[in-house]
């Protein structure tokens, strides 16, 4: 149990205050860690080298979906659960994002050595059947959609 779920429970006790925690995923999007790392060094044409992790199982989330989740569950009226999972909902690795990076910048230069970061949370994917049932959620961006509209939006605002 997280510390924010604890939390949850106490307010909900001592103070009759109904809190629901939501679980986010690997969050990727602007200014979102080693994701950004990936993408907005690639569009700047820097290259990017990490030593290890690529073989590092996440459950990437794009930001996009990430917001539509929490606005759902925050205009649902009353969520009868105390914890929801809003992620992408499958395992990836970072293989597979520094790929989808590739895919949407083909000149992108990206190296990742393998195995797992032993700094990297590990956990596999997330089920994501409560939120889905209580307030509709579903993730509409795979790596591949999310990172092609990442870098769109960029570029939109870019020639703006």
């Amino acid at each position: 149990m997280h510390t924010r779920e604890r939390l949850r429970r106490a307010y909900r006790k001592d103070f009759e205050v109904d809190v629901v925690c939501v679980r986010t995923g690997f969050v990727y999007g602007p200014g979102h860690g080693t994701g950004a790392y990936f993408v907005e060094s690639a569009m700047r044409g820097e290259p990017v080298q990490v030593d290890v992790g690529a073989d590092g199982p996440c459950d990437f989330t794009y930001v996009k979906d990430l917001s539509s989740g929490l606005v759902s569950a925050a205009e649902t009226e009353r969520l009868p659960e105390p914890v929801y999972n809003v992620t992408g909902g499958v395992s990836r690795t970072r293989a597979e994002f520094a790929q989808a990076v590739r895919d949407a910048l083909p000149e992108a230069d990206i190296t990742i050595g393998p195995g797992i970061d032993p700094a990297m949370h590990l956990r596999g994917p997330c089920v994501l059947a409560l939120a889905k049932r209580d307030f509709g959620y579903k993730p509409r961006h795979s790596i591949e959609m999310g990172v092609r509209d990442w870098v769109q939006e960029e570029a939109n605002h870019e020639a703006q």
